[in-house]
């Protein structure tokens, strides 16, 4: 029963689905957008190669996570090329949220669904990966590209995804959609945030 219901949760990201966003049909430099998007490691220290794969692929942009000090003041290269930063280092990068909740409430979608699986964690360990990295995007866009890059010294790999904006595809591309009870579960989760952090400003 266990090998059935992980079967069924596995299905939709293996190519016996369908592909929840479709092929680029117009792709062109104009109207393509690249990204890279990277959980660096807050321990590792091997920026050069990190930076390296970025000037190989050369995205339009670029999205570190666990970035602390270190790797921010490690990664001001970029901004030469790319001057419109949103920065928010921290020493520590959690998240808990479930990600079909979130595919669910946010429209968004999923461009790795019907295509296989990007297994991008644990970068070091040949045997056991799993695809734990996302990247969603409205449905305005078709895909152009969807890659696992190579190892830059995290415990995560780099992906990277090229889409192309392709208005019309709104009309043909949809994601999945939330049930009341997705409703309810996403509103309860909201109402303790709230309350957590009305909890911290108190005390602080």
């Amino acid at each position: 029963m266990a090998l059935v219901w992980q079967l069924v949760n596995i299905r939709p990201y293996t190519p016996l689905a369908r592909r929840m966003v479709e092929d680029a049909r117009r792709p062109s430099p104009e109207c393509t957008l690249r990204l890279v998007i990277a959980n660096v490691l807050q321990d590792n220290c091997d920026y050069v190669r990190f930076l390296e794969v970025v000037e190989r692929e050369d995205p339009d942009l670029v999205l570190a996570l666990e970035v602390d000090e270190a790797w921010e003041r490690e990664l001001r290269p970029l901004e030469a090329r790319r001057p419109h930063l949103v920065k928010h280092v921290l020493d520590n990068v959690a998240w808990s949220h479930t990600t079909n909740l979130f595919l669910k409430e946010s429209g968004l979608l999923d461009p790795r669904m019907g295509r296989g699986f990007y297994n991008s964690f644990d970068a070091r360990n040949p045997v056991i990966r799993f695809p734990l990295d996302h990247v969603f995007h409205s449905a305005h866009f078709r895909l152009v590209e969807l890659r696992r890059l190579v190892k830059v010294g995290s415990d995560h790999f780099p992906m990277l995804v090229a889409l192309s904006h392709e208005p019309d595809a709104a009309r043909e591309q949809e994601g999945a959609e939330a049930s009341p009870a997705d409703e309810r579960e996403v509103e309860e989760r909201i109402d303790k945030g709230e309350r957590e952090e009305g909890s911290r400003s108190a005390g602080g």
